[in-house]
């Protein structure tokens, strides 16, 4: 059931052999995940990878559940195992450089990016990535590097172009890094990234043109992608600057059922609901949000327990 993971549990529990059957087994162990019942999803997963059912797959939202449940070992653990089991995957191994990211452990995400990209030199996305965190190192040299080696080895992504024109964003050179992303934009008019990240800046710009093409890509990346929080959040953003609030509620709702812990929709939701004049939702949201901010500061603290200096691979 997209979108409503605690109904998809409700229905996937009621199944009489969702124990035996590996598949059922795992739509479970995600549904829980989802609904952020991470203990539960853990040890459905664990006994899935234990019986060699599921593979990297398995082991990789595995990794995800224990980081959530602060195993950070046992993380590391789950998602090197999913890189050695597909070691052709890009995708597991920049969850891996992710999730030491969120460990402030910039260094380690490299030494992820670089066994990763010896062993899938042809990965534009791996390429892309390591370049954005080079960028946000301060080495803007090395950061270009990767993008142009990304866009020569497969111009048809996009990812270097667009990678290159966050790096620009980021050294604070936004005329650049807009003409970088229309330039793609012409180049590859779907390219779903590249409106989405050009919407951003043209939302910031906050001038009525602007926003007004900020909405209309927006709505573009929607069509494509109805339950991205981020661009669910962005394009209500984009509503409520062109001061129509009654429009942005139901995208606002839409993520909060997506992503229910997200500070930044619920903040959102504040706003839209208080300047509707419904004063009860507002009253509802700004306590789910207070509890939703100590939360989220309870789990940085637990995280900045745990540095991760090295990954090994």
């Amino acid at each position: 059931i997209e979108g409503k993971p605690t109904e998809a549990v409700t229905v996937l529990e009621a199944l009489p052999r969702r124990d035996e059957d590996d598949l059922t087994s795992y739509d479970l162990a995600f549904a829980l995940f989802s609904a952020g019942r991470f203990e539960e999803s853990a040890a459905r997963l664990a006994t899935l990878s234990a019986k060699h059912a599921g593979g990297a797959e398995v082991l990789d939202l595995l990794g995800a559940a224990y980081g959530k449940l602060d195993r950070v070992q046992d993380a590391l653990d789950a998602y090197r195992s999913a890189c050695d089991e597909a070691p052709t995957v890009p995708g597991y191994y920049i969850d891996l450089a992710m999730f030491a990211m969120e460990h402030s452990s910039e260094i380690a995400a490299i030494q992820v990016l670089n066994t990763a990209i010896q062993r899938i030199p042809n990965s534009s996305a791996l390429l892309t990535f390591r370049g954005a965190i080079l960028s946000f190192l301060g080495e803007p040299e090395k950061a270009e590097k990767d993008f142009m080696t990304a866009e020569k080895v497969d111009p048809s992504s996009g990812f270097g172009r667009v990678g290159r024109s966050l790096s620009l964003r980021d050294q604070g050179k936004s005329a650049e890094a807009e003409a970088q992303l229309r330039q793609e934009l012409k180049k590859s008019p779907k390219n779903v990234k590249a409106k989405y990240f050009l919407a951003e800046m043209l939302v910031d710009s906050n001038t009525p043109s602007s926003l007004k093409e900020a909405q209309h890509l927006l709505e573009d990346v929607m069509k494509e992608r109805p339950d991205d929080p981020n661009a669910l959040l962005a394009l209500s953003k984009t509503l409520m600057e062109n001061r129509d609030p009654k429009a942005a509620l139901p995208l606002l709702l839409h993520a909060r059922r997506l992503d229910p812990k997200s500070a930044s929709v619920l903040n959102r939701l504040l706003q839209d609901y208080r300047a509707l004049g419904l004063k009860a939702d507002a009253i509802e949201v700004a306590n789910a949000l207070r509890q939703t901010i100590d939360e989220n500061r309870n789990a940085e603290a637990r995280r900045n327990r745990f540095h991760i200096t090295a990954v090994a691979q």
